[in-house]
């Protein structure tokens, strides 16, 4: 009797288990359809919130970007400049002659270049708090393109400054002296960088213009000027303003001997 029960007990044990077995497969599957309602619910959120993203940037116009500036000539940019005259003192010529010896040193200048591209503007001497120093006003051009630039240098120190106590006070600086000063910089000393060696690029000053618009992608830009760029070579320099765009404004630049283009945009206060 023992055995019989014992035996009746694993069959109904054997039963149970099936039904559990049935019960988790019925789970299993109940799951799975509830994923599978799930990810049909995600899609069809995903495909409505797309078309409606669709819809409303059709909906949107597209940003209007037409730029406004001033018109001006190729030249007038040069009337903002103070032209005054080269000097006929004597003292001042003789640091005019150091400059140009210096100027085509460092530029690796020749004789009939300097002549052919540098037109002097303006020459003259001055005293500041710690010494005194020449400057010097020209026009490097290039064909079509004129730039105009200065250049100044110290040619004396004050026994109040405080730079360069290796070198005389109260006296006048050597050539080296003033060289050494200019390579350092100090005292807003400075030879400009010039390269007159190359040639022009564009044949009109329209012509450079509208090659800077076509690379801005903008429908106008107006000459600010030519300056002399970093490299030495004459850089053409555009701007506008955008006219549904409040303070915003475009700088472009056209290097003139090789063509490059530099494009900027900013926020004017």
């Amino acid at each position: 009797m023992y055995g019989l029960s014992e035996e009746g007990d694993c069959l109904r044990l054997i039963s149970l288990l099936n039904k559990c077995n049935v019960i988790d497969k019925l789970m299993v599957i109940r799951q799975r359809n509830l994923f599978k309602m799930k990810q049909t619910g995600l899609c069809l959120l995903l495909v409505s919130l797309f078309s409606a993203c669709h819809k409303e940037n059709k909906m949107q116009p597209p940003e209007d970007n037409t730029v406004v500036c001033t018109p001006a000539g190729p030249y007038d940019y040069l009337d903002n400049y103070n032209f005054g005259t080269i000097s006929s003192d004597t003292f001042v010529r003789k640091y005019e002659a150091m400059w140009k010896e210096i100027f085509m040193e460092k530029n690796h200048m020749t004789d009939s270049a300097f002549t052919n591209h540098i037109t002097l503007i303006q020459s003259d001497t001055s005293s500041w708090n710690d010494g005194s120093s020449f400057g010097i006003c020209y026009e490097v051009h290039i064909g079509w393109a004129i730039a105009y630039t200065c250049d100044q240098f110290v040619i004396k120190l004050d026994s109040s400054a405080q730079q360069y106590g290796q070198f005389p006070r109260d006296k006048y600086l050597s050539k080296e002296q003033i060289e050494t000063i200019i390579d350092n910089r100090s005292f807003s000393s400075h030879i400009s960088q010039v390269a007159p060696s190359g040639s022009i690029l564009f044949s009109t000053a329209d012509t450079a213009l509208n090659n800077l618009i076509k690379a801005a992608k903008v429908n106008t830009l107006c000459i600010g000027r030519v300056a002399l760029g970093d490299s030495g070579h004459l850089v053409l320099q555009a701007n506008g303003k955008y006219k549904n765009k409040v303070n915003h404004c475009i700088f472009d630049r056209l290097d003139l001997q090789n063509g490059k283009t530099y494009l900027s945009e900013g926020h004017v206060i």
